[in-house]
């Protein structure tokens, strides 16, 4: 499978690439560091595991600061994560091959077939290339100038995921169960996505909503229910950075308990995006947050106290 990939990525020889480890420093802090000094925002995943640990807020944890993520990465085992889109200014590609299904190495050859190439350069100007415990690759470019990339699964082709604004990648030398990331190409200089990548998997802004309304008449909203809705709104608007998303992630999932009393699930979602963004918080991201919430809470079994979970990552 991995042969197809290569020849549809020019035909360039892998190289397996290492970082030298540093005495001073678990190894993979010392990669966290080395990510860091490459511009891109590092945060410690759950050691063996893809996932942050439970009640982390990776996205404001994430850092470039090398004494920070020295802490950070103290403990053993724990794996390390790269927050991807404009912070970092990169994108990841995600290529799978997982059983059973999509074939990633089969659509880049697709791709290929119809002029769609992913170059990969060298090590000295060129794409990042990891391969995963399952068999996948992962290539890393920079983003063009000017261009938020999204995150999106099986968009592009079958088996071929992206990873931009409000997103991550397990990177070297983490490992799970199922085995290690591995650099097969570590450039010097960092490949830019080429243009017809950027255009088809670009952000494009969430459509208009609501205004954001404290309330709405009482003969239409309960009085004892505008009320809470005021005072979880204002919270909301409210939270501080490295809360904005747990707040809003709990009281969106909260009020929509109460949606048709008076309100609809429209005007629900366009009063929470305009408080999350009123405390700060993008509106990518708001608007995320908010619609896993209404989700898990309007589909979940009858009695579950489960609140939603977020994670963009691979």
């Amino acid at each position: 499978m991995e042969q197809n990939t290569n020849t549809a990525l020019k035909e360039q020889e892998w190289e397996e690439v290492s970082l030298p480890p540093l005495r001073s420093l678990q190894p993979n802090a010392f990669h966290a560091v080395a990510y860091a000094n490459r511009g891109w925002s590092c945060f410690a995943l759950s050691p063996n595991s893809k996932l942050p640990p439970r009640g982390s807020h990776w996205i404001e944890e994430a850092t470039k600061d090398k004494n920070v993520l020295a802490e950070m990465f103290r403990p053993e085992n724990v794996n390390v994560g790269i927050r991807t889109g404009e912070i970092s200014n990169l994108m990841v590609v995600d290529i799978d091959c997982h059983d059973g299904g999509a074939n990633g190495h089969q659509s880049i050859g697709a791709l290929a077939k119809q002029g769609f190439f992913l170059p990969m350069g060298n090590a000295k100007h060129g794409i990042g290339m990891v391969s995963t415990p399952t068999g996948g690759l992962h290539l890393y470019y920079a983003i063009p100038p000017g261009v938020k990339i999204k995150n999106s699964t099986s968009e592009i082709a079958p088996g071929i995921d992206i990873r931009g604004e409000g997103g991550y990648v397990v990177a070297p030398p983490s490992k799970t169960e199922k085995g290690e990331y591995k650099w097969k190409q570590y450039p010097v200089r960092l490949m830019t996505a080429p243009e017809w990548l950027a255009e088809a998997a670009k952000q494009t802004p969430p459509p208009p909503r609501p205004q954001y309304r404290a309330t709405k008449p009482t003969e239409e909203i309960p009085p004892v229910v505008a009320e809470m809705l005021k005072d979880r709104l204002n919270r909301i608007a409210s939270a501080s950075t490295g809360q904005r998303n747990e707040t809003l992630n709990r009281d969106a999932f909260y009020l929509a308990k109460f949606i048709g009393k008076g309100f609809s699930v429209e005007d629900l979602e366009g009063w929470l995006l305009n408080a999350a963004m009123a405390s700060g918080m993008p509106a990518y991201e708001a608007h995320r947050t908010i619609e896993s919430a209404l989700r898990s809470q309007t589909q979940r079994p009858p009695g579950s106290p489960t609140m939603p979970s977020m994670h963009k990552g691979f």
